[in-house]
């Protein structure tokens, strides 16, 4: 099932969502994507998700 991210509390997790099949992250500003739920990983920051590979979104 699919879902919009920035619907979903961030408690306890970073605020960078990325995806982890197509390995592009999100910043909190980038409302306009969709993950399902098994696809999901947060990051604290940019440089973090870099470091794991993920390529920042252009939408």
């Amino acid at each position: 099932m699919l879902q919009h991210i920035h619907q979903i509390q961030h408690t306890n997790k970073g605020q960078i969502v990325g995806n982890k099949a197509s390995r592009i992250y999100h910043l909190p500003s980038q409302h306009r994507y969709r993950i399902s739920r098994k696809n999901i990983i947060y990051f604290n920051s940019e440089q973090e998700a870099i470091n794991m590979g993920y390529h920042k979104s252009k939408a």
